[in-house]
């Protein structure tokens, strides 16, 4: 008996994990019957698919808010801690920062301990290399010939290891001389450094004014405010009052923060900042600028032990443009002077900062953030008597005029025009000092940019010789006593190479006549150098 369906086909949906087998008495049937089943199972998935998409859609929505809240939280934290640091700025920091040590500018480093990497001969390797036997009594005692041949090579063996051994020792010592020569050469420069540490430290002391004020330059050097306040300082000490003067930069309303934290909303399914209002900003700015004042000078005196600095002048300094005319304009907007004594009395854990500085007598103009300025109490004087007017030598100087025997002190002006145009920024200047060579310095150079700038002293030498390592030695020294980020020598002859050893790693720029040559024509001048041998 014939079946009833002779057609049949099996179908299946892979997604929503279903197999049919169909069935029908023609293949026309059969394939209408797949049709109608494929498109039911096509709705079914897509069905699914949506439902399962708005699931993922809520599920990446959910987590994408949970993410924000939560980054909101964290920003509002960091905020809320930046802010919290300005305003507790004096008593977070009056323990902050190593204290200043003498014996860590010092050298200590030993000179490394002689080695001679060479092995010492061996008589046992001379016997083998001229084959001397071993002692064989039986035999020597029958042929006594060989007994004279072993006694012969061992005498020879002897005296070859003999001479060896004073060849060895003869290099070791040579190798050891030149060790001691080179150790010795250390400890001397290590030394006389050392010495010259001492020597700072005994003048600092004794309130030197120069060293005093490259202590105080180091010791703010060493004070870190947050958000870079602060970094922008001249210092000074006038040793007849016995008074160190700081004039800072001080930061602008506009650069204090304005956010307090960050608010989730959400119904809008977004973060926004809370901002300070006017009133809180300029509340904070006032106690910011006197809690600085107030660190700045307990940090002098903190560090500065010297029964010299009687007392501290801090000057707190704004620049901007003045929206009324468009100009900029600098302004001294505090000024507080307080004696060692009265200052070491405060409890500066406790004390309320305005009214703190208000009770040392400090000059301000109301409210610190109207930025009204006042008169300091006293000013850094930026005159120094050494400097002289300068003479332009360069725009009269001929090819054939040689710069190892013109005159030194048209030399020294030379070098100085020269650096003039080497620095040549805004508000650079370099000054030549008194013939009179006082305190060892040539000229001065004064850069007024706060990251690569600085005070440079210059030293010209119009040598015809080698310039011994003394005087680079005596440069670096100049350096501390000035209070200067660099030193540059300038000869117009050569350097040895322990002066070149000595700048090593060190702040000093060695420019030798080669050197000089080619910065003249970098500028236009044609010069010559000729060495005069004596």
């Amino acid at each position: 008996m014939p079946t009833k369906y002779r057609w049949h086909k099996v179908i299946s949906n892979t997604y929503l994990g279903q197999t049919r087998v169909i069935r029908g008495a023609t293949k026309t049937e059969v394939e209408a019957k797949v049709r109608q089943q494929l498109t039911i199972w096509a709705q079914r998935e897509a069905q699914q698919r949506a439902r399962q998409q708005a699931q993922l859609s809520r599920q990446v929505q959910q987590d994408y808010l949970q993410a924000l809240e939560a980054q909101t939280e964290s920003n509002s934290r960091e905020a809320q801690a930046r802010l919290a640091t300005l305003r507790q700025l004096l008593p977070q920091n009056l323990q902050s920062g190593n204290r200043f040590q003498w014996n860590q500018l010092k050298q200590n480093q030993q000179y490394p301990p002689f080695q001679f990497s060479e092995v010492p001969p061996t008589y046992q390797q001379v016997a083998l290399s001229l084959n001397v036997p071993a002692p064989q009594p039986i035999i020597e005692g029958l042929f006594s010939s060989r007994k004279h041949k072993r006694e012969e090579l061992e005498a020879q063996a002897r005296s070859q290891y003999t001479m060896l051994m004073a060849q060895f020792e003869a290099r070791r010592q040579s190798a050891f001389q030149t060790y001691e020569q080179k150790r010795q050469a250390y400890e001397r420069v290590r030394d006389e450094y050392n010495a010259s540490v001492d020597e700072r430290q005994r003048r600092f002391e004794q309130g030197d004014a120069e060293v005093m004020t490259w202590f105080l330059q180091r010791t703010l050097d060493q004070l870190d405010l947050p958000e870079d306040y602060g970094k922008d300082f001249d210092v000074a000490f006038d040793g007849a009052s016995g008074i160190g003067i700081v004039n800072m930069q001080l930061p602008t309303l506009e650069e204090l923060p304005k956010i307090s934290g960050y608010r989730f909303i959400k119904t809008r399914k977004t973060s926004e900042p809370i901002e300070l209002k006017q009133k809180d900003i300029e509340a904070l700015y006032d106690s910011l600028i006197y809690q600085i004042a107030l660190l700045t000078i307990h940090r002098i005196f903190r560090e500065s032990y010297s029964p010299a600095l009687q007392s501290v002048v801090f000057n707190g300094w704004v620049t901007g443009i003045d929206p009324k005319t468009g100009n900029d304009y600098t302004s001294c907007i505090l000024s507080v002077q307080a004696s060692r004594a009265t200052f070491q009395a405060l409890n500066l854990e406790r004390v309320d900062a305005k009214e703190c500085v208000k009770s040392l007598k400090g000059l301000v103009a109301g409210p610190l953030a109207q930025l009204a300025p006042v008169k300091p109490i006293m000013d850094l004087n930026r005159e120094d008597s050494r400097f002289v007017e300068s003479r332009n030598i360069l725009e009269s100087l001929d090819a054939s005029d040689n710069l190892a025997t013109m005159d030194w002190e048209d030399f020294e002006h030379l070098v100085r025009e020269l650096f003039s145009r080497v620095f040549g920024g805004e508000g650079t200047e370099v000054r030549v000092t008194q013939a009179s060579r006082d305190r060892g310095v040539d000229a001065i150079a004064f850069d007024p940019d706060p990251i690569r700038g600085g005070k440079f002293v210059i030293q010209a030498k119009r040598y015809n010789n080698v310039v011994p390592v003394s005087a680079v030695r005596e440069l670096f020294g100049i350096m501390g006593d000035e209070g200067a980020v660099k030193g540059i020598l300038v000869t117009t002859s050569h350097y040895g190479n322990e002066a070149r050893e000595f700048a090593k790693d060190k702040p000093l720029t060695l420019i030798d006549g080669a050197n000089l040559i080619q910065m003249f024509q970098e500028y236009g001048y044609n010069v010559k150098i000729e060495i005069q041998k004596s």
